[in-house]
């Protein structure tokens, strides 16, 4: 599925307003190289249904193995394996004599120190590795599991690692054991331990897809092999919002356009966002927070949310979401699955023209029945417009006034809203006050 990167940046996939981004949520990885190889799988999502079926039985795979999953592989044994490969030590034999050993250990204590810290942190590291790929074998012959376990036993199994991991705790304090091992993985396995390294960081980057599925309570979506669009959600939920509020919503090839009214603060944004995310969720194999959740393969997701003008260029609001508009066009001009998102249809002009550009926009969109259309508008007189089209469906979210105070279920009901609370907000602030005091 295709995401440019206005829409990365709408939907907050890798940067959000404070630290919130949905790659912040799924970063419980344990090494840097984890962290980096889960930041590259986050920018392409898959392009078929096999490949997010895979993924997903790859998660489940992984979360089995999650209560024997190694611990001793931490950042800090990463980065001492690697530093060493960089780190200068007096030459010594690979098969030291006993005397030379003694020799060693008093008179380049330092250096041997370090070389016995560092070989004990590989070997955990290996153990760890090769500990996983015994769990991993486990699952079926064409998993991608089981291609990784073959993957790490091929190199630990080899004769003289396979050694090297049989060594008792009391051999790996032997001064002849820690100087052989210390100069053949330096000068040997450097580039079979490099392999383990970046295999481990996806493996890595896998894991925390499992365990963030678990710590978030995803559930895994269920793909639909149809030639239109289609996407049915209940009890979605904005994944970046703690205790959010549940929508549900059916989006298909007969009512495949959603008109969204409210309120400003009732939930638009949010729940545009919130089918976005989800949608962007389930195309990288993993779960989404919302009680069931069915779609179509999708060739791309667009969004139109937060447009800004461009000084430098010399480019206004208006003249960037034109530019934006355009190229949703000519997406959906090639008859493939597209979910559209716009948020607040042309409001970076003036009322009338807002209102002409919003119609005819919304009834050329609403002609593509090859692809799934989400907007929202604060000029609710353009609702009995959008109204003579069957496939555009009309909902919005409930605003309650009280003495100037307000309150919002941010559930979606049928029909067109015309709350205006702008100036019931600029009063309840103290605004009209401080400005009758003038």
């Amino acid at each position: 599925m295709q995401l440019d990167a206005v829409t990365i940046k709408d939907l907050d996939i890798f940067t959000g307003e404070g630290t919130s981004s949905v790659y912040q949520y799924l970063n419980l990885t344990t090494t840097n190289q984890g962290a980096e190889a889960l930041y590259q799988f986050l920018q392409k999502p898959f392009t078929s249904i096999a490949a997010i079926q895979q993924q997903q039985q790859l998660l489940q795979a992984i979360h089995q193995a999650l209560p024997v999953w190694p611990t001793a592989i931490t950042n800090g044994t990463v980065m001492v394996i690697e530093k060493y490969f960089e780190t200068y030590f007096e030459n010594y034999a690979p098969h030291p004599s006993a005397l030379a050993v003694a020799w060693y250990q008093l008179v380049h204590k330092g250096d041997y120190s370090l070389i016995q810290y560092s070989v004990e942190h590989c070997w955990q590291f290996v153990n760890g590795l090769h500990t996983l790929a015994q769990v991993l074998e486990k699952e079926p012959n064409q998993s991608k599991a089981h291609q990784w376990s073959q993957q790490v036993l091929t190199i630990t199994q080899s004769t003289h690692m396979e050694a090297f991991l049989q060594a008792t705790p009391a051999q790996r304090k032997n001064g002849y054991w820690v100087l052989h091992y210390g100069h053949t993985i330096k000068n040997n396995w450097r580039n079979k331990l490099q392999q383990c390294i970046q295999l481990f960081a996806y493996i890595d980057a896998m894991c925390s897809l499992a365990k963030a599925q678990v710590k978030y309570s995803l559930t895994l979506p269920t793909f639909l092999d149809e030639p239109l669009p289609y996407i049915q959600a209940q009890n979605l939920q904005h994944f970046l919002l703690p205790n959010a509020v549940g929508c549900s919503v059916e989006l298909s090839p007969q009512k495949n356009f959603l008109f969204l009214t409210g309120a400003n603060m009732a939930g638009k944004s949010t729940f545009i966002k919130s089918l976005g995310i989800a949608v962007y969720l389930a195309h990288i194999g993993l779960g989404v927070p919302a009680k069931h959740f069915r779609l179509t393969l999708f060739e791309g997701l667009l969004s139109n949310i937060h447009v800004a003008d461009d000084l430098q260029r010399g480019e206004s609001y208006f003249f960037n979401e034109v530019q934006r508009i355009k190229k949703i066009v000519s997406r959906v001009q090639n008859q493939h699955k597209w979910l559209i998102l716009i948020d607040e249809i042309f409001k970076g002009t003036n009322v009338q023209d807002a209102m002409k550009c919003s119609t005819s926009v919304i009834e050329g969109l609403q002609k593509k029945s090859s692809s799934l259309f989400v907007t929202s508008s604060h000029l609710y007189e353009i609702a009995s417009f959008v109204q003579q089209f069957p496939n555009i469906q009309c909902k919005y979210f409930e605003t309650f006034v009280n003495n100037d105070q307000f309150s919002f279920s941010y559930q979606l009901k049928d029909g067109v809203s015309n709350d205006r609370i702008g100036y019931s907000i600029l009063k309840r602030e103290g605004v009209v006050n401080l400005l009758n005091e003038l």
